[in-house]
């Protein structure tokens, strides 16, 4: 029996730090991991062995996988090129030939940045036992990974270096129409090195209070919630924010921040007058600001681009799950 089957499962390959390219050290590209939450052919534990092999790469290789803040990912197929049985023994033993290639994409526009390909061989008592003997047979030297990631990324900064001005444009039109959410994704899947970032990071400036005012009430019970759940310096955290660029809840921001600083402990009240300190420097202002668009930008490639994924992760930071998808830190699935 002969079969030739394809099917393909998409991954967001998540990283602000990767691999270094030659002698330019500071060169990054918001990549991430992510597997299908459904996928043609492979069950669950299938798709998270996949994953598995593709964190094995990513760790291995000295990157850190999180969610992902840009439409850009990597995105691996199999083809199923022959399937046999062979007769013999005490049960019938099933033969697959694949062809497993990866690619990394733009998953907006379509554009493969790079590839490689493996041929793989696999065989078991069941089509599952050869699909999972396949999956672990998948090997990829450092060398070969890193000159796919490597070739991806400088495909990558080729497009940023040419569509640097369309995309801050695209930015700066959504920020008009009030489509924050939208600008900041654009903004936070900017490289650093990018020509056009500068720019970026005067977009931001320029609707990041706008976007704190329109969403006042919103965060407002964010920290209330977090304040309810006895999370004092989080809930603080968020109303400095809101006090700082004077939006139209500020009597009710200032009235909860001496509620909960009534509620403080003597190093919880020393450890909160130090973040108010640091709420006073330009560097930490704007260092919260990039922390909260890069969040915007998972959130909102999780509805949009990646809805029907799973992000994986190497380093569990914290919880960062968008209004679609989950967040699994070392293969635990946060709910």
């Amino acid at each position: 029996m002969k079969k030739k089957i394809v099917f393909v499962l998409c991954f967001a390959l998540a990283w602000f730090e990767s691999l270094p390219i030659a002698s330019a050290q500071d060169r990054f590209v918001p990549i991430a991991i992510v597997v299908p939450n459904q996928a043609e052919s492979l069950d669950e534990a299938q798709a998270a062995r996949l994953g598995n092999k593709m964190l094995e790469y990513v760790t291995r290789s000295g990157m850190s996988a999180t969610a992902g803040s840009s439409p850009i990912a990597m995105l691996p197929s199999i083809a199923i090129e022959q399937e046999d049985v062979v007769e013999g023994g005490m049960k019938n033993i099933v033969v697959l030939n694949a062809d497993v290639t990866f690619f990394i994409q733009n998953m907006e526009t379509g554009v493969i940045y790079s590839s490689v390909s493996k041929q793989v061989r696999g065989s078991g008592t069941s089509r599952q036992r050869a699909l999972n003997d396949c999956i672990t047979r998948i090997q990829l030297s450092q060398d070969e990974f890193s000159k796919f990631v490597n070739q991806g990324r400088e495909k990558i900064f080729d497009y940023y270096r040419a569509n640097c001005s369309a995309l801050i444009a695209k930015a700066e039109a959504c920020g008009k129409t009030q489509q924050y959410e939208e600008a900041f994704a654009i903004i936070s899947s900017i490289p650093s090195t990018a020509s056009c970032y500068k720019q970026a990071l005067a977009s931001l400036e320029k609707y990041y209070p706008l976007y704190q005012k329109k969403n006042c009430d919103i965060l407002l019970n964010q920290a209330r919630t977090l304040w309810a759940g006895h999370s004092y310096l989080d809930a603080l955290s968020i109303l400095s924010e809101l006090r700082v660029f004077g939006t139209d809840c500020n009597k009710d921001v200032t009235e909860l921040i001496t509620t909960i600083e009534s509620r403080l402990t003597e190093n919880e009240m020393r450890e909160w007058r130090i973040l108010e300190e640091k709420w006073k420097t330009k560097a930490y202002l704007e260092e919260k600001r990039l922390k909260v668009i890069r969040d915007i930008g998972v959130a909102y490639y999780g509805r949009t681009v990646f809805h029907n994924y799973t992000y994986l992760v190497t380093q569990p930071e914290r919880s960062v799950r968008p209004r679609s998808g989950t967040v699994i830190y070392q293969n635990q699935i946060i709910e």
